[in-house]
Parts: structure tokens; C-alpha cells; sequence
């Protein structure tokens, strides 16, 4: 369970509101289980499970700009690691909501000024394949908590995308209380690939599960080529 070992405590005027700290790297990994069903039935005709490593790290900060690099991978496919590690850097805003824009997997993006308990708000979610663009998250900051000497904030996620593939999942997360950056989780997805039925409305013509569980990294990835 997502909150085993926590001690929770509610605290009606905290805020959350990240802010990364100078060379201090974060560091979690996804671990996906991908289920792909025959047609629209619950027949599993393929079963794929893969880990992949996240890694930020803010390198430098002026005028209230931090450049951010990230590190993702190698993929860890029956515990070997497989291919490079790849890096991306990317400028963020830290007093706007981090732009606006997920630069993690899974990374949340919080409203300008920060959450306050019991808040909700709507913000892009970025996954990895199968998951599509363009996906909307609505976040709520459910409680707060300590986690190996460590404050967290609890947030719980619902997660949507329409259109030719249909998105609906979601879970909970534990984040940082002062960085905001993913320490654990766990979320489900069911991803429906539509086709034209009768008239101007889509029908399922497959779909995949999809589950992310997140936990804490304690070692340092390499930079990517």
C-alpha cells in the first residue's frame, strides 16, 4: 500500500510550492507492466514489464530560471540494463509553474503559487509509450506526511485523453514537500484504440493496460551520450 510506513500529518496552511536545490540530484524509477488485450476482450495476448531510471538535477539557477538536466535510462528489462542512458536539459521557471510543462516522466505540474491541502487543479501528464500526448491530469493535494525523515506531500491523480486513443487511469503520488519531484507511486491506465462504428461514433478495436509502479533511487545514473 502507497502509504505504508508514512506518518501522516495534516497541516492546513502548508503549501506546495517546489524549488529545486543546486546540484542535489533526485532520483526515482518507473517500473511499467504493459498488458496488451486481444481486441476489446480481457484475453492478455502479450505482457511486456520494463524499468526506467529518472534523474534531475538542477545544475544552475539565474534571474529565476534553473536549468534543469535530465537523466533517463538504460532501460532495466529482467533486471539487466539495456541501451544508453540519454540526457536532456531543459530552462525552467520555478515561480511559473514549471512553464507549464512536464520536463519528467510522470513529473507533476503544480499551479503558480503553489497547492494548498485539499486543493485541486488541472495540469498536462507526460508518460511513456503506450501512453499518447496530450493528456490532461487533474491533481489533489490529499495530505501531507514523513517518509524516511523525508516530508512528502500525497496527491492523488486522475488522468484523461480522447480522440482516436482513449486515455482514463490514474493513482496517487507521493512527491517531495519541498522539491515537488516524484519519490513514489502507483498508477493504473487503460489505453482504448478506437476505429469508426456506426454513424460518427468510435467503437474499441483494442486496448492496452498499463501500470506504473514508482519507488526512490539511492544510486547515481550516468550521463547519457
Amino acid at each position: 500500500m502507497l502509504l505504508h510506513a508514512l506518518i501522516l500529518a495534516t497541516h492546513g496552511s502548508q503549501v506546495l510550492r517546489p524549488s529545486l536545490h543546486l546540484n542535489e540530484s533526485y532520483s526515482y524509477q518507473i517500473d511499467s507492466v504493459e498488458r496488451d488485450f486481444e481486441g476489446s476482450s480481457n484475453k492478455i495476448s502479450r505482457t511486456i514489464s520494463q524499468g526506467m531510471p529518472v534523474q534531475v538535477t538542477a545544475v544552475k539557477s539565474q534571474g529565476g530560471i534553473t536549468s534543469v538536466r535530465v537523466v533517463t535510462g538504460p532501460l532495466i528489462v529482467r533486471g539487466r540494463s539495456v541501451g544508453r542512458s540519454k540526457t536532456n536539459s531543459f530552462e525552467v521557471d520555478m515561480t511559473n509553474a514549471w512553464n507549464g510543462k512536464p520536463f519528467t516522466l510522470v513529473g507533476v505540474i503544480f499551479p503558480t503559487g503553489g497547492a494548498k491541502m485539499g486543493q485541486t487543479w488541472t495540469a498536462p501528464f507526460r508518460g511513456s509509450p503506450p501512453l499518447n500526448a496530450g493528456l490532461t491530469a487533474i491533481y489533489r493535494l490529499m495530505n501531507t506526511a514523513s517518509q524516511g525523515g523525508q516530508k512528502v506531500a500525497l496527491l492523488s491523480v486522475d488522468v484523461k485523453g480522447d480522440g482516436s486513443c482513449r486515455t482514463r487511469g490514474g493513482g496517487q503520488l507521493l512527491v517531495g514537500l519541498a522539491d515537488g519531484i516524484v519519490r513514489s507511486g502507483k498508477l493504473q491506465f487503460d489505453i482504448a484504440y478506437m476505429r469508426p462504428g456506426s454513424g460518427k461514433a468510435l467503437v474499441v478495436n483494442s486496448h492496452d493496460g498499463l501500470e506504473y509502479t514508482i519507488k526512490p533511487l539511492t544510486t547515481r545514473l550516468p550521463l547519457g551520450m
